[in-house]
């Protein structure tokens, strides 16, 4: 979650599917944040939509993760967040979700 929050560079992608290759757990204790709202509440990088996917790919509380969209199109990544959104719905129904090329 440190990462996430504190971590401005591109190469952070390479950071999170590392920690995900390993097991590390990305959510949080408690009904706080997990590392994929403190990304997209942080990160300014013109990849953070190539770093928030594999996150929610891996999140298991898909009903509190919606509120990335909101906050996406806020922060002004708005075709970001209208991908994001169509992934988050696609995994919520329980089917394969559009991979990014």
């Amino acid at each position: 979650m440190f990462l996430t929050r504190f971590y401005p560079n591109d190469n952070l992608i390479d950071c999170v599917r590392l920690l995900i290759s390993r097991g590390v757990t990305l959510e949080s204790q408690g009904t706080g944040p997990n590392s994929l709202h403190l990304l997209c509440y942080n990160y300014s990088g013109d990849n953070i939509l190539d770093i928030a996917l594999p996150l929610l790919y891996h999140s298991t509380n898909l009903e509190y993760d919606g509120r990335c969209t909101k906050i996406l199109w806020n922060r002004g990544y708005k075709e970001e967040s209208k991908y994001f959104h169509k992934i988050l719905k696609q995994l919520r129904d329980r089917r394969n979700p559009v991979r990014q090329k």
